[in-house]
């Protein structure tokens, strides 16, 4: 198959599918912080710093309720700008490495 024949996702699909891996990090984030681990022998407590004013935007009560296809509906503008999307993106699928390499 040629390179003219293939048929491309639209462009906004593979960003929405970053987005979506950022949103479940961040739900994640917000559902464990400050519970027990229920796997450690010491009873240790996550700690998962969210910073509530860079996430003010994201309205952090939605994210904690609403799967992400509800919440992407009212929220998908905050995304149009593609350069701040890619610095963001870049950064934050470290973090989701970083965190679910300590959590499993």
């Amino acid at each position: 198959m040629t390179k003219t024949n293939q048929i491309r996702a639209p462009r906004d699909k593979p960003l929405k599918q970053n987005i979506r891996v950022w949103f479940n990090y961040l739900q994640t984030a917000i559902k464990w912080n400050g519970k027990i681990d229920p796997n450690s022998k010491t009873k240790e407590v996550f700690n998962f710093p969210i910073n509530k004013e860079y996430y003010r935007a994201w309205h952090l009560p939605q994210v904690r309720k609403l799967k992400f296809d509800q919440w992407w509906k009212t929220h998908k503008q905050l995304f149009d700008r593609k350069s701040w999307i890619k610095s963001r993106l870049s950064h934050y699928v470290v973090g989701v490495g970083k965190f679910l390499r300590e959590l499993f």
